[in-house]
């Protein structure tokens, strides 16, 4: 039997009001009673209708990832880390490894406060709307319609050479898919060519 808030008013002899707030966490309850009334709902198995709450509220405290490809451990450790961060919030995550629009469709149903994308080599073509959006990607690729956290790749691939020539290695080489179409390995490799150390071409 579903417990609901009238249930447990009944139970505490308080309003159903003073029950929304008390669960609510409110300042205008007593701590005492505040403590009584989540005790009974604990003891009654109380579960919070969310989906009420979100009418109410307007907020699901829900954020999308969309995660088009599974493949890359890299990416599934920033998932996890992403994923720590956000239990330290009063937020919750869902992933979806389908499709990009399939993905788009699933979390509008849900309501989701915010999107964020791992864009990797797709092409997007997503319209500004009213949920906010964000994409780990390559900059400059989108014509400023959504934020992109872009982490620079061939920065980072230029200075892991240099490294590796600064500590005496002359002979390295480059071992990935260099794809035009790839805008993550394209970085990679001009970071690799603009390096100081002497390399061998890409494998």
């Amino acid at each position: 039997m579903h417990v609901t808030i009238k249930d447990i008013a009944k139970t505490a002899g308080v309003s159903y009001s003073t029950v929304s707030k008390a669960l609510n966490n409110s300042p205008l309850v007593k701590e005492n009673t505040k403590r009584k009334i989540v005790q009974i709902a604990e003891e009654m198995g109380y579960e919070p209708n969310y989906a009420a709450q979100r009418l109410v509220s307007k907020n699901a405290k829900i954020i999308g990832l969309i995660w088009p490809t599974i493949e890359r451990t890299v990416l599934s450790t920033l998932v996890s880390k992403i994923s720590d961060e956000m239990s330290k919030t009063p937020y919750s995550m869902i992933l979806s490894v389908d499709p990009l629009q399939k993905s788009m469709e699933t979390f509008k149903k849900f309501q989701v406060d915010g999107i964020i994308l791992f864009e990797e080599n797709i092409h997007l073509d997503i319209k500004p709307n009213s949920t906010p959006f964000i994409s780990y990607g390559v900059s400059g690729r989108n014509n400023n319609l959504y934020p992109i956290i872009d982490p620079n790749h061939e920065k980072a691939m230029n200075e892991a050479v240099n490294y590796l020539s600064g500590l005496g290695h002359t002979d390295i080489l480059y071992i990935g898919n260099v794809s035009s179409i790839d805008p993550f390995q394209m970085e990679k490799y001009l970071g690799f060519k603009k390096s100081d150390g002497k390399t061998r071409p890409p494998h």
